[in-house]
C-alpha cells in the first residue's frame, strides 16, 4: 500500500508544534524561539490543509493528483521535526558546537522557506487539479528569500536566542580553572569556556578578515582547532588530487575529515581561506580544524554526507537523467549562492 503523504506530513507538523508549546516546550535546550518561528510556518501549513480538506471533502482523487508536492512537504516536515528535536538534545552543548553557536540562523531561514515554498507549490497543484488548469509558478516566489516579516521574526529570535547561549555558557564554565592548554579537555566547563571565546573572537576575526594574516591565525580564531589525535581515521570515504577524506568522529558524532598532505599545502590554505568564513545552506560546513605535531597533514572536518549527490538526484528522480539533473542543480545552487552573499 502506497504512503498516505498528506497525512504523514499532518502527524509530523502535531509533533512539531507538540515539541514547541506547553509542558514539553521547556525540552528545548536551544534556539527556542527559532524553533518556535518554524513552527509558527508549520502551524500556518496545518491550517492550509485543514481548509482544502474541507473543501475537497470526498474528492481524494484531488490530493492523489499531487502526491509529489506533498511527497517533497512530508520531506521538509520532516526535517523541520528533526532539527526542533536536535534542539531538545540533553547534550545542547555538543550541538551548539557543531551549529558554531551563533551560526544556526541558516539552517531555520532554510527550514521555514522550504516550508513557505513546499506549502505554496502544494496549493498550486491542487488549484490545478481541481480547475484541470495548468500550474502556473510566479518566478518571484522561487528567490530562495524569506518575506520581510518572517526574516525580522527570525533575526529577532536569532539574537534573543544567542543571548540565552551566552547565559548557558558563562554558568557552565564557571569554577573553569584550566589555562588556555585545556584544549584537548572534553569535559562540560572546558568546552563551554573554549566556545566562549569563539563566540567573542568571531566579529573581531570576521572584521580583520580582509587583513593579511596567516592561515592558522585566521582559522584559530572563526574555527574549533581539535587535537588530530582526537579525530581517528575510521574509513576512507574518497581521495582526490589534492586531499584524502577520510570519516571521523569528534564529541560522538560522525565527520568527514580532508587530509591535506605535506607542510604548507597550498590547497589546503586556499580552501580553508574560501570556507572558514562561509555558512551558507547549500554547502557543507566545516565544524573544526587540526594540523599535526610538527604542522602537517593539516585537515578540515566537515559535515559527514550519507550519499553523493548523483546519487541523491537519481534516488530522488529516478525517471529523469541524473546527469541532466545534476547541471541543473548544479546551476541553480551556484544563483542561489550569489544571490544569498550578494556578489
Amino acid at each position: 500500500m502506497a504512503p498516505n503523504f498528506l497525512d504523514l506530513a499532518k502527524e509530523r507538523i502535531v509533533e512539531a508544534l507538540d515539541l514547541t508549546s506547553g509542558e514539553k516546550e521547556q525540552l528545548l535546550k536551544l534556539n527556542k524561539l527559532q524553533c518556535k518561528c518554524v513552527a509558527r510556518k508549520l502551524s500556518e501549513t496545518q491550517e492550509i490543509l485543514q481548509s482544502v480538506e474541507s473543501a475537497a471533502g470526498s474528492r481524494t482523487d484531488v490530493f492523489d493528483r499531487c502526491e509529489v508536492a506533498l511527497k517533497e512537504l512530508y520531506r521538509v516536515v520532516t526535517d523541520a521535526v528533526l532539527l526542533i528535536k536536535e534542539c531538545c538534545d540533553e547534550q545542547w552543548l555538543r550541538t551548539a558546537i557543531r551549529q558554531h553557536g551563533d551560526k544556526s540562523f541558516e539552517d531555520f531561514a532554510e527550514i521555514c522557506y522550504e516550508v513557505q515554498w513546499c506549502t505554496s507549490i502544494l496549493c498550486i497543484s491542487l488549484h490545478s487539479a481541481v480547475t484541470r488548469q495548468a500550474a502556473i509558478v510566479e518566478l518571484e516566489a522561487c528567490d530562495g528569500r524569506l518575506g520581510a516579516f518572517d526574516r525580522f521574526k527570525l533575526e529577532t529570535a536569532v539574537s534573543q536566542d544567542g543571548e540565552d547561549l551566552r547565559s548557558k555558557l558563562e554558568l557552565l564554565r564557571q569554577g573553569h580553572v584550566c589555562d588556555v592548554k585545556c584544549v584537548r579537555s572534553q569535559t562540560d566547563p572546558c568546552l563551554a569556556a573554549q566556545l566562549l571565546v569563539r563566540l567573542d573572537n568571531r566579529p573581531t576575526a570576521l572584521a580583520a578578515a580582509d587583513q593579511p594574516t596567516t592561515t592558522a591565525e585566521m582559522l584559530s580564531y572563526l574555527l574549533w582547532k581539535v587535537d588530530y589525535r582526537d579525530l581517528p581515521d575510521l574509513k576512507l570515504i574518497g581521495r582526490g588530487a589534492s586531499a584524502d577524506v577520510l570519516e571521523t568522529e569528534w564529541l560522538g558524532e560522525k565527520y568527514a575529515k580532508k587530509v591535506f598532505p605535506g607542510v604548507e599545502n597550498k590547497s589546503f590554505e586556499a580552501e580553508s581561506a574560501n570556507l572558514a568564513t562561509l555558512f551558507h545552506p547549500h554547502v557543507v560546513r566545516i565544524v573544526c580544524w587540526s594540523e599535526g605535531r610538527r604542522r602537517e597533514n593539516c585537515s578540515l572536518v566537515m559535515e559527514l554526507m550519507q550519499e553523493d549527490l548523483f546519487r541523491y538526484l537519481n534516488t530522488r528522480w529516478p525517471t529523469v537523467d541524473p546527469m541532466i539533473m545534476l547541471r541543473c542543480q548544479s546551476l541553480q545552487q551556484w544563483i542561489l549562492c550569489f544571490e544569498w552573499h550578494g556578489d
